[in-house]
């Protein structure tokens, strides 16, 4: 399977387009998780080639999520399914 990692500066409050260094072979799974921000990262949209991301905020009125509107660095790992040899591409893990 092919794994891709990495980190990235939210672009913006409300949902952000992110795109893989490299198209996957097919939509791959896909874990997002905010650095320095005491929220949480909803993601939609996932295809081979990206994602749409938004940084929320938890709050309190009524259980509802506002929209992030700090500046985080946020990591994420996306993978395919097992079915090949192991390709990881990151930047700590030249191909």
């Amino acid at each position: 399977y092919t794994m891709e990692t990495g980190r990235f500066i939210n672009a913006g409050a409300g949902w952000n387009t992110f795109k893989f260094r490299h198209p996957f072979e097919g939509v791959p799974v896909l874990t997002v998780t905010p650095k320095e921000f005491s929220g949480f990262c909803e993601i939609k949209n996932v295809t081979a080639e990206g994602f749409l991301y938004c940084l929320r905020q938890p709050s309190l009125q009524g259980g509802s999520a506002t929209k992030g509107t700090v500046t985080t660095a946020t990591g994420y790992i996306a993978r395919t399914p097992a079915r090949h040899p192991v390709t990881v591409r990151s930047p700590m893990f030249p191909v």
